[in-house]
């Protein structure tokens, strides 16, 4: 299986499981209820993958279903620093937030109709793990930085 890590300050891949979602100081935003979200959500990423490459159903749905509410509830806490601060990029960013949801529905109802765990751990990895590292990367440290700026003046 195909996993994300980090390697240098670039997203990379890598195929063994022990590099999965490693969270390091280069994905820190400087907040630091994003950043412990962020790190339960790399946590929580990793659990849904190990459970699909241990194939067991039941726990992949627990374990997906949960990782859909703490995103859910992840993206409040950020909507409400943006709303806070009068971020200029709020909208563009609550999209982004909008979309992923779906996304991980879709993922969920695909799982549910097929049960192909296999099937989910790719998409985890290759739709959930590049989206997750990407936003991290760009929009959330660009919103961290704007909301420290405002928090400072």
């Amino acid at each position: 299986m195909v996993i994300y890590s980090s390697n240098g300050g670039m997203s990379s891949i890598f195929e063994r499981k022990d590099n999965v979602m490693i969270w390091n100081e280069q994905y820190e935003t400087g907040n630091e209820l994003v950043d412990s979200e962020h790190k339960e959500l790399f946590s929580l990423v990793r659990g849904v993958l190990q459970d699909s490459e241990d194939e067991k159903r039941e726990k992949i749905e627990e374990s997906i279903d949960f990782l859909i509410k703490y995103t859910v509830l992840h993206f409040q806490h950020e909507e409400a620093l943006m709303d806070e601060c009068n971020y200029p990029e709020s909208a563009e960013h609550k999209k982004l937030h909008d979309e992923f949801a779906k996304t991980a529905v879709s993922l969920k109802e695909r799982f549910a109709k097929k049960g192909d765990a296999v099937e989910l751990g790719t998409q985890i990895n290759t739709v959930v793990c590049e989206w997750l590292i990407k936003h991290v990367l760009n929009s959330d440290k660009k919103l961290a930085t704007y909301y420290k700026n405002f928090k400072t003046t």
